[in-house]
């Protein structure tokens, strides 16, 4: 007895580690391949309940991950992309299209011989791999084979050690003797063994492989493994949550709903479980409920995969009319709280579960945007006093310190994310993105120092009560106005992620020219005495700051150009 339990949990362990391990694998391959794709649909097409359930079903079927799914609309719901009824839709639409997998699991890992094409798909992988190492787009579809090559191979493994404990009747006994159709306390109780299994292994495909194998075998008969199906779909719901740790209320509140939905499915799937079944068993051809494991066999598969998918539209339906009211009870029972300290990302969850790397960009991007805003907001609040010798810059001294302080720990926390991001496997154009964002992030910082000092260079002459010479003061506006304009320019950039490098390298070498202009008309006027020496000094340091200004503001609009193109 010892020896047939420890060859099966040794066999199972190492089956589901690589199961998992491909579904691993494969889903980050297809989530590279069309993450940004599934990203845009998240945002575009989420406008209506209906639309919304249709995109998350695709993008889940595409990605073959609902933890992705999850994941991903969590950190877009964090980041105000998305609001609280638009997530919710989604996760209906994710439920569904995560039972794709258990239809891929009956078909293809019940009905064909596993081995004949799940070596082949991890050879001509790796193939692939070896032969796209320059190419990293190339590679990632030998990742995709090679991870569904290891998804069906361990499949492989869990049948042939699950068929082990066939060699025992006291086994076969035990788990004939918990079927759900046994009454309401036996349903609960397998209920709970599906959630709990799920809550570990973090993966209700590989749950579900799992239940199918132990059904496939004989071991478990058809209620039974429904009711296992009913608790991963409970225990599915532990991914969201996750995610949503250290988010914003609008995110738990969407982990909630999801929670909410699930769990109220499973309750009316109890109530109606026998009528439920023989449901299921009239749409799929074949007799789950025979005696001879040889004609139950080729049934029960495909009827598990119908009943998962077929319990998760039914849900959806019945729920479609009432994402409001999900909404409002998700909203209740995650109340706002007392506003806590604004932490230093506003749309990145630093705390939480990291989001996918196309949606961690999408939430970078609206990082820098804040942090060249604060750019904006110290240049005006420096030519104001520029402009006005008499104005009091004490109000505008703390305003411009503060931003350049803030720009200064967005950088710190941004740059330390990026870096996190780097880590993770990234296509070509991806990594590209997260480089440069890290390269924009530097720019705007030096920007802000640079800011900062022509406002102490304006301090220090209020407080020794000089002025700029009167030529000084006719020849800045022109500075003033084709720095800013650069600034706008670039701004625009970083909020349309759009390329303008030409423009943006036109308008500072019209800067730099300036620059120079000035600086020697002004020297002239140093050396023939019309010009007072700290104040002249003064406007000279002036003038390089809007040339440095000018300079990083160029290698922001180089940076992301450069992804841009890259992208394209």
């Amino acid at each position: 007895m010892k020896s047939i339990w420890l060859t099966m949990a040794v066999g199972i362990f190492g089956g589901l580690g690589v199961f998992l391990y491909g579904m691993r694998v494969m889903s980050q391959g297809l989530e590279s391949v069309g993450g940004d794709t599934m990203r845009k649909w998240l945002q575009r097409f989420t406008s209506h309940p209906i639309a919304g359930i249709f995109t998350g079903l695709l993008v889940t079927c595409v990605i073959q991950s609902s933890s992705a799914t999850t994941v991903m609309l969590v950190s877009l719901v964090h980041a105000g992309f998305l609001n609280l009824a638009q997530g919710i839709s989604v996760i209906l639409g994710a439920n569904i299209g995560t039972t794709l997998t258990g239809w891929l699991v009956a078909i293809l890992g019940f009905k064909i011989k596993i081995a004949k094409f799940a070596l082949p798909a991890v050879g001509a992988g790796v193939l692939f791999i070896f032969l796209s190492t320059k190419n990293r787009n190339r590679a990632i579809w030998g990742e995709i084979l090679v991870g569904f090559g290891l998804l069906f191979l361990g499949l492989m493994f869990m049948k042939d050690s699950v068929s082990v404990l066939k060699q025992s009747e006291s086994i076969k006994q035990m788990l004939h003797a918990y079927s759900a159709s046994s009454g309401l306390f036996s349903m609960m109780i397998i209920i709970g063994i599906g959630t709990i299994v799920t809550v570990v292994i973090q993966s209700s495909s590989a749950t579900m492989a799992l239940t199918i194998t132990l059904a496939h075998q004989g071991l478990i008969d058809f209620p039974t493994a429904a009711a296992l199906i009913l608790g991963e779909n409970i225990g599915t719901t532990i991914t969201a949550n996750l995610a949503a740790i250290g988010t914003e209320v609008t995110a738990q509140r969407a982990a909630r709903a999801h929670f909410i939905f699930n769990i109220s499915g499973v309750l009316w799937a109890m109530i109606l479980f026998m009528p439920f079944l023989s449901l299921v068993d009239m749409l799929v051809p074949g007799d789950p409920f025979a005696k001879e494991l040889a004609v139950r066999k080729g049934a029960i598969a495909p009827h598990m995969a119908a009943f998962h998918t077929t319990f998760n539209i039914i849900n959806t339906l019945l729920f479609l009319p009432f994402i409001g009211i999900l909404a409002k009870i998700a909203t209740k029972m995650v109340s706002s709280g007392t506003p806590s300290a604004e932490p230093t990302l506003k749309y990145i969850n630093q705390g939480g579960t990291p989001a996918t790397p196309d949606v961690a960009l999408v939430l970078v991007k609206k990082e820098l945007v804040r942090m060249h805003s604060l750019i904006i907001e110290m240049f005006d609040k420096t030519i104001e006093g520029l402009n006005d010798p008499k104005k009091d810059l004490s109000t505008s001294a703390s305003d411009v310190r503060e931003c350049k302080s803030l720009v200064v720990t967005l950088e710190d926390a941004l740059k330390e994310y990026l870096m996190k991001l780097s880590e993770s496997r990234l296509s070509r154009t991806t990594s590209v993105e997260v480089t440069s964002a890290i390269h924009i992030a530097h720019h705007i910082k030096n920007t802000s120092k640079h800011i900062k000092r022509l406002h102490s260079l304006l301090e220090g002459l209020r407080k020794d009560k000089r002025q700029l010479s009167t030529q000084a003061q006719e020849e800045l506006p022109n500075m003033v106005k084709q720095v800013k304009e650069l600034l706008e320019l670039v701004h625009t950039s970083i909020e349309e992620y759009k390329p303008i490098a030409d423009q943006a390298e036109e308008l500072e070498q019209g800067v730099k020219k300036l620059r120079n202009e000035l600086r020697i008309k002004h020297t002239k006027r140093l050396q023939d005495g019309s010009c007072e020496l700290v104040s002249g000094l003064t406007y000279i340091d002036m003038l390089a700051h809007f040339r440095q200004i000018g300079n990083d503001s160029f290698n922001i609009a180089k940076f992301i150009t450069e992804a841009y193109e890259e992208s394209q």
